[in-house]
């Protein structure tokens, strides 16, 4: 993942720099995606280590969707999608989404995991992208949504910030 970031070059070859870049990459996705949505704000790194806030309430984790589906999964689907639109607003696609990397917190999505999100200037980018919305549409299969109207909205604003970035 890290190879087509345009943001990190020259790292073949380079097995402990790469892994304390991973971290970097992560602290930086999650700076950039909090202007638009609810991420956990990073707090420091240091090496392979990454400090961030915690996600719950009372000193319990918020769940993973895959283990605490929404009460109104209608509404949290649309939530997802519109913080997928507020990522590409921010520069970035997450690359790993599922219901796996989505906390369900207090009824409300917060995205996780950002250590392979990329640029819209990766090579991979619309790749990685059409793969998250797959995800969303799996873990949402319950739902009757119009899944290529969802995928025209979300490459168009793809195509939007990839042109103006």
């Amino acid at each position: 993942y890290i190879r087509s970031d345009p943001r990190f070059v020259g790292l073949e070859n380079q097995k402990r720099k790469v892994v304390f870049t991973w971290v970097q990459r992560e602290y930086r996705n999650l700076l950039i995606s909090r202007s638009k949505i609810k991420v956990p704000s990073p707090i420091v790194f240091r090496d392979n280590i990454l400090v961030m806030d915690f996600i719950g309430v009372d000193g319990v984790a918020s769940p993973m969707l895959k283990d605490s589906f929404p009460v109104d999964p209608e509404k949290f689907f649309d939530d997802v999608i519109n913080n997928i639109l507020g990522l590409l607003e921010a520069g970035l696609v997450h690359g790993d989404l599922s219901d796996f990397n989505i906390l369900n917190h207090e009824e409300s999505p917060v995205f996780i995991d950002f250590s392979q999100a990329t640029v819209l200037k990766d090579n991979d980018s619309e790749e990685l992208l059409r793969r998250d919305l797959k995800n969303i549409f799996r873990a949402f299969k319950s739902l009757k949504v119009d899944e290529e109207k969802i995928i025209k909205k979300v490459l168009d604003k793809f195509n939007l910030e990839k042109d103006k970035k």
